[in-house]
């Protein structure tokens, strides 16, 4: 009889917790439902009947995310505020702002390179004082609704974005053609290789300076080059502030060759832009021959 009753099953739920409709009660489980991949028509339902009070400052979270419309549309039902389907994030807003700008460049040489940094200074502080020009956004005053102060907030951000975002372009549209000399590294007798290396020192630019032309808190920003010769290229604040490039090996050096190398000397050419989102540099560049101008001869 024991036996009989141990072995006496229980019913099991039919339903399990993933099969349970999706519910979301902030708008970070909606960001969550997104990023995971959750379909649009299940995310929708689920604010539909979810009792969260949404506000304006959820909806434009979407908009800047670039969520799907019915998601958007969604939620601006639930927090009763208009949505036309035209609204565009703050990125894209600065994105078209900036698209519009005539592309220009700088030949630097030699100590004209702190023309480079100077630029990225100037551009700071003429966003800082357009950014000023708007009027400041006065805190939420007594009596005056969430709601009421969400769009009020977005309409002092976007107003921010069109002054500061042509200014801004100046940056996208703006290359840097630079040179200078280097050096090869010594020739290593086992392997028969060597390196060419460009060292920029700019030491004498002020650290803030330099710091807002890398465009990066981090001590090195790397530049992503389009090259035939050279395997590594950045910026460096640590130690003493410089734009460093090594070439890819050169093997199969003997050593005439290698004196032949050292007569001729090597240096490096970049023709490099930088984003203003993100702060990352790119461009061609290559290790040329400092008396040919021919870009060296890479061997393995």
């Amino acid at each position: 009889m024991l036996l009989a009753a141990l072995a006496v099953s229980f019913p099991v739920a039919s339903a399990s917790a993933q099969d349970a409709p999706l519910s979301v009660r902030s708008i970070e489980d909606v960001h969550a439902a997104l990023d995971g991949g959750t379909a649009s028509s299940e995310i929708v339902a689920a604010i539909e009947s979810s009792s969260t009070e949404w506000l304006p400052r959820h909806l434009y979270e979407l908009v800047d995310r670039e969520a799907p419309d019915d998601v958007k549309r969604a939620l601006a039902t639930k927090a009763s505020t208009f949505y036309s389907g035209s609204e565009q994030s703050l990125a894209a807003q600065s994105k078209a702002a900036r698209g519009n700008m005539a592309p220009s460049k700088k030949k630097l040489r030699g100590a004209d390179v702190v023309i480079l940094f100077e630029f990225f200074m100037d551009i700071k502080h003429e966003v800082d004082a357009a950014s000023q020009s708007v009027p400041a956004l006065a805190p939420k005053a007594s009596g005056e609704l969430d709601r009421e102060f969400d769009v009020r907030k977005r309409k002092h951000d976007e107003a921010v974005v069109r002054a500061t975002a042509p200014i801004q372009g100046k940056i996208d549209t703006t290359s840097f053609d630079l040179e200078w000399a280097g050096t090869w590294e010594p020739l290593n007798p086992s392997t028969g290789c060597t390196r060419a290396k460009a060292i920029l020192d700019v030491n004498h630019v002020d650290f803030f300076a330099f710091r807002e032309g890398m465009g990066t808190l981090k001590s090195r920003s790397d530049v992503q080059v389009k090259t035939k010769t050279v395997e590594a290229m950045s910026f460096e604040s640590g130690g003493t502030r410089r734009i460093e490039a090594t070439s890819k090996p050169v093997c199969a050096v003997s050593e005439s060759t290698y004196k032949s190398l050292q007569s001729s000397g090597v240096k490096l050419w970049v023709e490099m832009s930088r984003t203003w989102e993100g702060g990352d540099w790119s461009g061609p560049a290559e290790f040329v021959n400092a008396r040919t101008n021919q870009k060296i001869t890479i061997t393995r």
